[in-house]
């Protein structure tokens, strides 16, 4: 799970957007659907309909962002609009996307205060 102290760092000032809900859904936004619904740790990066990415943007977080952190779901995934890597000179730009890992802003660390009625539970 990832800690919001290493996401501050790796992409300092970027406030990260939930976009979990009925906003995205696979009958208005099917290309991004599939692209939230398949990213993870064994899929990596993904790229998508940057059309569709726009008019997501624009409809529902209501503006367009060359660059964003999503959480769908409870992964954090980096958004950007730009040209694939192996798409040479003529590439078209279209939004990539790259999976980042867990993230879940509501977890927080226990101190030993927090556990003082629980005395099976050794903090170390």
């Amino acid at each position: 799970m990832l800690n919001r102290g290493e996401i501050d760092t790796q992409f300092p000032g970027v406030k990260i957007t939930d976009i979990t809900g009925p906003e995205l859904n696979p009958d208005d936004y099917p290309d991004l659907w599939r692209v939230f619904m398949d990213l993870g740790e064994d899929w990596i990066n993904d790229s998508g309909d940057l059309n569709e990415w726009k008019r997501f943007q624009n409809s529902v977080l209501k503006g367009i962002l060359r660059s964003r952190l999503v959480v769908f779901r409870e992964d954090l995934v980096s958004t950007t609009i730009g040209n694939k890597k192996d798409g040479g000179e003529n590439a078209h730009e279209t939004a990539l996307f790259s999976y980042l890992g867990r993230y879940n802003p509501n977890i927080r660390e226990l101190s030993e205060s927090d556990l003082t009625d629980y005395p099976t539970i050794t903090v170390s």
